[in-house]
């Protein structure tokens, strides 16, 4: 498994759907969410070649693409790190 590291973009967009999470439920909700989140992201940390994404402005970029729930994970493969440089609902991709 790979080291995993998050961009401050994308490190504040999962802060803030916990937030948002957070105050649709109850006390703690949000948390949870966010570590399932985590937890999801860390699966796809393998050393291994990932296509690049198939949405054309990341894929000039060099950005690979993976899908976790209605979330698009933008990110490369460095240096054995996953690097997490964006995290975008799949709704504002078209």
């Amino acid at each position: 498994m790979l080291k995993v590291k998050y961009s401050k973009s994308a490190e504040k967009t999962i802060e803030g759907i916990t937030d948002f999470v957070e105050q649709l439920n109850t006390k703690g909700a949000g948390e949870r969410w966010k570590e399932r989140f985590n937890r999801k992201i860390h699966k796809y940390a393998q050393p291994i070649s990932y296509a690049l994404c198939r949405h054309l402005d990341f894929a000039l970029k060099k950005y690979s693409c993976v899908s976790i729930e209605n979330w698009v994970i933008i990110f490369k493969v460095k240096n054995d790190v996953f690097c997490v440089y964006g995290i975008i609902h799949s709704s504002l991709l078209k």
